[in-house]
């Protein structure tokens, strides 16, 4: 099956343990909705529950190379009944300086990125962040690929959050890549009550 330029294939279904979860490679992350594991082709896939990721590998985020492109590979229930999404994506070797290895215009655009986040109001309406980043992603050079990305991120949450710093991003020939800014902050909450319970 194919949706646009990502072709969705999907393997199994069935109850997973996480003890199992070494087919898919070497652990080389983690977070809060992602587990990250380097398989033997050199690509990297990715366990989540992130709605953020399943509508990037459903509907991507235009055709910019501003964001990497994800593939649906598999999907499973764990031992909680909970569903989570196997995606796979190209490896992005760490970054040791950002300043060093992105061109000027992309070191210039990550820069301003950082400002929009790190000057962020406290928004008093789930919502208000959305409009928030879409004005100021309008003022960018990239801005059309920014705005469009949140667009699609708009049909999976309407509490999109955004957070950017050099452990979420990538360069690829000298060009920003954005791995993981946005997020959906009601899932965010309701996984660490989930966590708080003992119950994910």
């Amino acid at each position: 099956m194919t949706c646009g330029k990502y072709r969705i294939i999907f393997v199994a279904s069935l109850t997973t343990k996480w003890s199992e979860m070494k087919k898919y490679g070497k652990k080389i992350g983690q977070g809060t909705f992602t587990t990250a594991y380097l398989n033997e082709s050199g690509r990297v896939s990715l366990v989540t529950i992130d709605k953020i990721k399943e509508c990037q590998a459903d509907f991507g985020f235009g055709d910019s190379d501003l964001f990497p492109s994800l593939e649906r590979i598999d999907y499973f229930y764990d031992n909680d009944d909970a569903f989570h999404l196997v995606l796979e994506m190209e490896y992005f070797p760490k970054v040791k300086s950002l300043k060093n290895e992105l061109c000027a215009e992309d070191w210039a655009l990550y820069q301003d990125l950082r400002k929009i986040f790190k000057n962020k109001p406290l928004f008093k309406r789930k919502f208000e962040e959305y409009d928030y980043l879409y004005k100021e992603f309008e003022g960018l050079d990239r801005g059309e690929e920014l705005t469009e990305a949140l667009d699609s991120c708009a049909n999976y949450t309407d509490s999109l959050g955004f957070e950017i710093s050099p452990r979420n991003v990538a360069v690829k020939n000298g060009r920003l890549v954005l791995i993981d800014v946005f997020f959906c902050k009601d899932q965010l909450k309701e996984v660490r009550e989930r966590r708080k319970k003992n119950v994910f």
